[in-house]
C-alpha cells in the first residue's frame, strides 16, 4: 500500500506515513493541551467569544425570523450592511431572550420540579410509621 500524497510505503499495521507526524504536530500546536493551550485555544478562550457562545443557540433560533422581517420590510438581507445588521439584531434579541425569558422560566421550572420532587420523595426519617 502507498501514501496518497507522496507514494511512500505505508505500514499496514500502524497506517503511518511520513506525513502523519507533521500533521499531529500541527494539530498539537494549534489546539494544544490544557497545560499549554495552542493558538486556536487561546483565541477561543477570549471572554468576548465565550460570551457570544452563550447566546449562539438563541441567535441560531432567531436569525431566520430577523431575516424574514428584513425581507418583509423590502431590505435584501444578503447585502453587506444588512448582514451586519441581521447579526447585530439577532445577537441582541438572542441575548435578551436568553437572559429575560428563558433564564427565569428555567429557574421557575426547576423550583417547581424541586418542590414536587420533595413532596413525593420524603426522607425516610420524616415518614410517619404507624
Amino acid at each position: 500500500m502507498r501514501c496518497a500524497l507522496c507514494g511512500a510505503s505505508l505500514c499496514i499495521a500502524t497506517s503511518f506515513t511520513p506525513h502523519t507526524f507533521p500533521r499531529a504536530r500541527l494539530l498539537a500546536s494549534t489546539v494544544g493541551s490544557p497545560a499549554a493551550p495552542g493558538g486556536v485555544a487561546r483565541v477561543l478562550r477570549q471572554p468576548a467569544l465565550a460570551g457570544a457562545g452563550k447566546y449562539a443557540f438563541h441567535v441560531y433560533l432567531l436569525h431566520k425570523i430577523v431575516m424574514l422581517i428584513f425581507v418583509i420590510a423590502g431590505v435584501a438581507p444578503e447585502a453587506s450592511a444588512s448582514v451586519v445588521a441581521v447579526l447585530l439584531i439577532s445577537f441582541l434579541l438572542g441575548g435578551l431572550y436568553c437572559e429575560y425569558v428563558e433564564g427565569p422560566l428555567v429557574k421557575l421550572c426547576r423550583a417547581g420540579l424541586k418542590a414536587c420532587w420533595s413532596r413525593v420523595y420524603q426522607p425516610i426519617s420524616t415518614v410517619a410509621v404507624e
